[in-house]
């Protein structure tokens, strides 16, 4: 089979899918308006079709007018493509299904469009587990996909936990190759968190320093934090905090490093923190799994599902300190429980997010689609 990606930028959670579906036989292509500088790039490489001229022209006036760089929110939302270079790009490879990703943005409207045109399935994948066909506004754009565009299905990487599923929506879970190792904890006698998240706001670096600084008396812990410098603001502020609270001896923040680094980190780390708040899903909860880690998610975290309270690890109230540090004391104040919900972290990462589960999931959804009369 030929399958289309196409999205504003590829991500590294689509990483083991990818390479999933083209190890089972299929031929994938990726479109994207640009790089990203942090990716795995090993499974695919994008192909990128960049920005319109319109786009770019606007852009030059905004960075004079607003004296910034292109942020997230202008290149994943706003930002049209190069629609000539789409077209061809869609018609060249002339796919069995197009997989379009990015829920609000300027690129999926216009993917879904010619996809339509050129008659070949679509599918939608977003990160939400609002299934809720009845709000006004969430049943028009429904409809919209369905009727206007002919998307077949939406594929959300969210598990709907509340019952909320209607015909149109179906789960596909992010998917992790997990091969087994000799995992070694507490190096150099600490337990070591490690915490993966780029410099913004909403990542929630200052909750976990927080935690850390009310706790570092109490046991001997070392903390990583990964990241990439989008926000220098935010970065000057967690290096402010760090200082101020004479935390350069346990906190090292770790920045700009590709994927392979990042999973060196996690088998010498014992514990995973992601504090982030309005999280769409967190794709580095299933990668700290995988490596035989506990964690431990924030309640604004869409793939918070992943963690069993007590199992493998607990969730905690979203930029609420006190109690991220609490969570952390319940896991870190015994070793041994630590190493059992570490054991328990990869058994559910290797049982539940396979590769051979997400290709089982992901047949199913394609050759069911085929038959099935959607109404909304």
């Amino acid at each position: 089979m030929k399958i289309l990606f196409i999205a504003p930028r590829y991500h590294t959670n689509l990483h083991a899918r990818i390479k999933a579906l083209k190890d089972s036989g299929n031929e994938v292509v990726f479109l994207s308006q640009y790089q990203g500088s942090a990716e795995r790039y090993d499974a695919i490489f994008p192909k990128i079709i960049g920005f319109s001229k319109i786009y770019i022209f606007i852009n030059k006036f905004r960075k004079i007018f607003f004296n910034s760089s292109d942020n997230d929110f202008w290149k994943l939302i706003l930002a049209c493509p190069n629609i000539k270079i789409l077209k061809k790009e869609i018609k060249d490879f002339s796919p069995d299904i197009t997989i379009v990703k990015g829920m609000k943005s300027i690129l999926s409207l216009v993917s879904l469009y010619y996809v339509k045109k050129y008659k070949i399935r679509s599918f939608f994948l977003i990160q939400t587990d609002d299934y809720n066909p009845k709000k006004i506004i969430r049943r028009f754009f429904l409809s919209f996909l369905k009727r206007f565009l002919k998307v077949e299905k939406i594929i959300s990487e969210i598990e709907d936990k509340n019952g909320k599923n209607n015909l149109f929506f179906s789960f596909i879970p992010f998917s992790i190759e997990s091969p087994d190792f000799d995992k070694k904890y507490f190096l150099n006698n600490k337990i070591n968190i490690v915490s993966v998240g780029k410099f913004v706001e909403r990542k929630g670096h200052l909750t976990i320093l927080e935690a850390v600084n009310n706790i570092k008396n109490k046991y001997n812990i070392s903390l990583t934090i990964i990241g990439q410098k989008v926000d220098p603001i935010i970065f000057k502020k967690i290096e402010r905090y760090i200082n101020l609270n004479k935390l350069d001896d346990i906190v090292k923040v770790v920045y700009d490093i590709n994927n392979d680094e990042v999973f060196d980190i996690y088998k010498n780390s014992d514990l995973f923190v992601l504090p982030s708040y309005n999280e769409p899903a967190s794709y580095s909860i299933l990668e700290a799994m995988s490596n035989k880690l506990p964690v431990i998610s924030s309640d604004q975290n869409g793939t918070k599902f992943m963690v069993r309270n007590g199992v493998n690890g607990f969730v905690f109230k979203s930029k609420n300190s006190s109690d991220l540090a609490k969570k952390i004391g319940d896991v870190i104040g015994d070793r041994s429980r630590l190493v059992d919900m570490g054991s328990n972290s990869f058994k559910i990462a290797k049982n539940e997010y396979s590769n051979n589960i997400f290709l089982e999931r992901f047949k199913l959804l394609i050759e069911a689609s085929k038959n099935e009369k959607i109404y909304l």
